[in-house]
């Protein structure tokens, strides 16, 4: 596919997940991650947590001179985003990971431009340090999710269950604030289900 048709289905796979309920970035967090890749033209991307594609499939139509790769633990949901992959022609610019992400990222050595933190919430504060070694200078970390319904502010009143996730949490925005200013910058965006973007000087 051509630049705008990749674009223009990766809007149709988007819009189809959100309607079917599949887990993928909210409208503003989307744009914002867009307009980046856009404005930076990352090379090479790291996506944690394909789902089915949508937003590996926007990345690539955004940065089309990148190569991503990508990781999932859902073997379902890595094969349909690997047909979305085949449909539009993408498929030799993506490496696509089925497994957990605390076991592939150690073991990655390449550096990326762009990486997008957004898999388990509970694993947030420990690959931290791990992905800030993997990202180049200029290089963006975005990570999704990151207030969590509120929990994490405390806004909202959480169950017990998500004790643990909270916690990491609360720890990784902790860690990635003392970065601002040293050697980093940090945002912290409270639209939708709040984003940290943190940039590497």
């Amino acid at each position: 596919m051509k630049q705008e048709e990749l674009k223009k289905y990766a809007d149709e796979v988007w819009q189809e997940n959100r309607a079917r309920g599949v887990e993928t970035l909210r409208p503003q967090t989307r744009e914002k991650l867009l307009k980046s890749a856009s404005q930076n033209a990352p090379k090479r991307i790291l996506e944690l947590g394909t789902a089915e594609g949508a937003t590996a499939l926007s990345l690539l139509a955004y940065a089309p001179q990148s190569f991503l790769v990508t990781v999932e633990l859902s073997e379902e949901r890595a094969l349909t985003a690997r047909n979305h992959f085949e449909k539009a022609g993408v498929e030799h610019r993506v490496r696509a990971v089925y497994g957990d992400i605390l076991d592939v990222v150690p073991a990655l050595t390449e550096p990326f431009d762009l990486i997008l933190l957004d898999g388990p919430k509970g694993a947030y504060y420990e690959l931290l340090s791990p992905l800030l070694s993997l990202l180049n200078p200029k290089g963006v970390l975005f990570a999704d999710d990151v207030l969590f319904h509120g929990y994490v502010t405390g806004e909202t009143a959480y169950r017990s269950k998500h004790g643990a996730i909270i916690r990491s949490l609360r720890a990784f925005l902790e860690e990635a604030k003392k970065l601002n200013g040293n050697g980093y910058t940090v945002e912290l965006l409270n639209a939708e289900d709040g984003v940290l973007i943190l940039t590497k000087e």
